[in-house]
């Protein structure tokens, strides 16, 4: 910055010393070597390297596209917090004690005349010049006079420009915590060219190129991004955005400029944490910081258009997660490094069941073997299993609750067609890896999941065999809360549903959706707005179902009431009669615990003739009469089962008198 002009507020003696010692404080504050001016005495010759200064103020130059103009008014601005003396000049040349730093005003009158027909205009300081619009450079107004003119409103510079100013190219104090910059990774691995071409591209240009790692949180994900910032090649500055301090909307442009200022590339993890308005945030601070953006997510982005800007154009990158043999080596290789021994059928127990992360598999690995090692053996199929089930813990509990494998097989009473398709189902499941993965068939499938329909009246054993096909194949079973997903709210419902889907293929876990016609069923005839929102819903559905990589039972009363195009999808179809005499009298023999006493009237032959009932109804019966008998002190007999079959009559809306007998 040249030594200042005079100004209407000093007198012409003044000017030069006034001069001198703006041009002392810039010179002092950024380490130049100068000669004093007469009016400051000999001797003074401060420390510092001018090439080093010199370098500074020209990567200021070149980071933010400022012209010299707007570099001398970051050095005006910057003063009083490189060198407290100017405080005394600023508070002098503003004619107030109270205003120690440049104003609006001041400023143009100071830098009106510069070297090479510079000079300062009020458009250098409006909200789209280059130094307010990268928020190196605030306008404050004066204490208690919010509404004051322009000119009276005072310089702020960035806490983080004065420190670049001063020589610590260290990251921004407001980064700590939740940002972290790591050197350059290596190689850009298996990066398509293309992508990796962009990449540099966008960064070196500051050409807008916004990219969606889509996968789950884990080292794989990261490494793509890390191949991404190697491409370029820059560092990678990783922006935790569930750990960011106060408000989003102010720490996130901080963060954004960090990384442009440390040539860095941004990685946002932590999306998935934020509101709808937190995600908006972003999609605005992303759209203003121009160049290469990561934004990772486990799944779709809903960020929007910035506000009074385009769509963001968000390009996604999908990040798999490892096949089922990828995973049988990372456990090999997990238990390895416990100094535990891998067998062929551990690695099997989990390796196909399990869709964990490599840092799942290792934190499972590591707590399988402690697990065993504190009972004085050597982890088995069991412990890994256990441990694995534990990484996958979810927030899945909030949306639907987990069904206790209670019954196997020998608890199923259906006819020998419905028996074969369950266990087709089971193999379907079992065998899925094999197929898909190792004879290649992943290629000609559009959904490497298994979707059934289990039909049939009210009681007829659609949950049970659901329990008893989750306990063969060894998954959670898990019954979806239906009044929690679907929402009367524009939108809400695919949200929630897909925080479902999210969560179960999170845990591994079996979907049951009871009563699904309520969310599946027929599409209606367009009237209003409504009909073809729930129109749009229901293909959402049958898009995220067709999605889903694993086992979704649907349980229905009604088959009628199916949407034809969701029944298409289906890879099974199981349909549970209503029981006749002889499946009725193969239940209560199954209803009625060894155990329990029974008194020598009751004849099962009698019971499944005269009791028309599901195999529901048949257990509730059949507890009841229990519950009866144990208050008389008396085994399980006729009257008991009579009584307690008059009142589930009753309860199903039947006319109890007709067992009083």
């Amino acid at each position: 910055m040249s030594a200042v002009g005079e100004t209407s507020r000093t007198r012409p003696s003044d000017a030069g010393r006034i001069a001198a010692l703006l041009d002392r404080a810039v010179a002092g504050a950024l380490g130049r070597r100068v000669t004093a001016p007469p009016e400051l005495g000999p001797g003074w010759d401060p420390d510092g390297d001018p090439a080093a200064v010199d370098e500074r103020v020209r990567w200021l130059r070149a980071a933010f596209g400022l012209a010299p103009i707007d570099v001398d008014l970051a050095l005006l601005a910057a003063m009083p917090e490189l060198d407290p003396a100017c405080e005394r000049v600023f508070a002098f040349l503003n004619d107030d004690p109270g205003l120690p730093r440049p104003t609006a005003g001041l400023a143009i009158e100071l830098l009106r005349d510069q070297p090479g027909g510079g000079r300062l205009r009020a458009d250098h300081l409006g909200p789209d010049a280059p130094l307010p619009a990268s928020r190196l450079l605030h306008l404050v107004p004066p204490p208690g006079r919010p509404h004051a003119p322009f000119g009276a409103h005072a310089l702020h510079p960035d806490p983080h420009l004065v420190s670049l100013l001063a020589g610590d190219a260290g990251l921004d104090p407001r980064c700590a915590g939740w940002c972290e910059l790591r050197l350059p990774p290596g190689e850009p691995g298996d990066l398509p060219e293309r992508l990796a071409a962009a990449a540099r591209e966008s960064h070196l240009t500051r050409t807008p190129l916004r990219l969606h790692l889509r996968g789950r949180r884990d080292r794989r994900r990261t490494r793509v991004a890390g191949a991404l910032a190697a491409a370029v090649p820059a560092a990678l500055l990783v922006i935790d955005l569930g750990r960011a301090p106060g408000e989003l909307s102010l720490a996130l442009p901080v963060a954004l400029r960090e990384a442009w200022l440390q040539d860095a590339v941004p990685l946002l993890e932590g999306i998935e944490e934020l509101d709808e308005a937190g995600r908006a945030g972003v999609g605005d601070a992303v759209a203003r910081a121009g160049g290469l953006a990561l934004l990772a997510a486990e799944g779709p982005l809903h960020l929007g258009p910035a506000r009074g800007g385009p769509p963001l154009g968000v390009v996604e990158v999908p990040v798999p997660d490892p096949s089922a043999g990828e995973r049988g080596e990372l456990w090999r290789r997990a238990l390895a490094a416990e100094g535990a021994e891998a067998t062929a059928a551990m690695v099997e127990a989990v390796a196909g069941r399990f869709r964990l992360t490599g840092d799942e598999i290792a934190e499972s690995a590591a707590v399988a073997v402690r697990r065993a090692g504190l009972e004085g053996r050597a982890p088995g199929a069991d412990d890994l299993q256990a441990a694995a089930r534990a990484a996958r813990a979810s927030d899945l509990g909030r949306l639907a609750r987990r069904l206790e494998p209670l019954h196997g097989w020998d608890d199923l009473v259906t006819p020998p067609g419905v028996r074969a398709q369950l266990e087709e189902l089971c193999a379907r499941v079992a065998c899925g890896p094999a197929v898909l993965e190792d004879w290649g068939f992943g290629r000609r499938v559009a959904s490497p999941g298994v979707t059934a329909l289990f039909a049939g009246p009210s009681g007829t054993g659609k949950t049970m065999a659901a329990r008893v096909v989750a306990g063969t194949l060894g998954l959670d079973l898990y019954r979806i809360d239906l009044a929690a997903v679907v929402s009367r709210w524009l939108g809400e419902s695919e949200k929630r549903l897909d925080r479902v889907f999210t969560a179960a293929e999170r845990v591994d876990a079996a979907l049951l959706f009871d009563e699904a016609d309520a969310l599946f069923g027929k599409r209606s005839e367009v009237r209003d707005a409504h009909d073809r929102y729930a129109n749009v819903e229901v293909a959402y559905l049958l898009q995220r179902m067709e999605e889903h990589p694993g086992l979704a039972i649907l349980s229905t009363n009604l088959r009628e009431n199916m949407d034809q195009a969701f029944a298409r999808r289906l890879d099974f179809a199981v349909g549970f009669p209503f029981p006749g005499e002889e499946e009725r009298r193969a239940i209560w023999e199954r209803v009625l615990p060894a155990e329990a006493p029974l008194a020598p009237d009751l004849d099962l032959d009698e019971l499944a003739r005269r009791l028309v009932l599901a195999g529901a109804s048949i257990r509730n019966v059949a507890v009841a009469a229990a519950f009866l008998a144990a208050a008389e002190g008396a085994a399980i007999g006729r009257r008991h089962v009579l009584r307690a079959a008059a009142r589930e009559n009753e309860k199903l809306g039947r006319d109890p008198a007709e067992l009083a007998a």
